[in-house]
């Protein structure tokens, strides 16, 4: 499905996520998200998707410290580039990501309809049991965001 600009996602059938689920670990998005992205193609669907919104919040010190990036939260910080008569050096880093689905991400597709329409009916595709959710970059194949939705209500 087409997210928006070069970005889009793909909903993960229950067979493929019973097969991740056996084999993949929680911290394995890469892994996670390389066969699933090859084997990507277009196509027209009826789609039904739940209003829902998903965030994430990463303590980005611990990965920017496993990279090496030590010295911005030491002491040793040279920041004066942003201030100059007093020492800074970076003390938290963290990341948030949200992503929201609701009616407004749909609100033009009740448009008429010009031209030739197709004999056959766009199949369904409706999200109504837990799924995985993956926004990649088309041309790195990147993934910009991974998430797994549940109903909350059940465990």
């Amino acid at each position: 499905m087409a997210v928006g600009g070069d970005r889009a996602g793909r909903k993960i059938t229950n067979q493929e996520r019973k097969h991740f689920q056996s084999t993949m670990g929680p911290a394995e998005p890469q892994r996670l998200c390389e066969p699933l992205i090859s084997c990507l193609h277009t196509s027209s669907v009826n789609f039904h998707f739940p209003k829902l919104c998903i965030s994430g919040t990463i303590d980005l010190k611990s990965v920017l410290t496993s990279l090496g990036i030590t010295k911005v939260f030491s002491n040793e910080a040279d920041l004066s580039g942003i201030k100059e008569d007093a020492p800074l050096r970076v003390s938290q880093a963290l990341h948030k990501a949200v992503l929201s689905f609701n009616e407004k991400g749909t609100e033009d597709e009740g448009d008429t309809v010009k031209g030739p329409m197709a004999l056959t009916l766009a199949p369904q595709v409706k999200f109504n049991s837990p799924f995985l959710v993956i926004i990649y970059e088309h041309s790195t194949k990147s993934p910009l965001f991974v998430g797994k939705v549940v109903n909350p209500t059940q465990q």
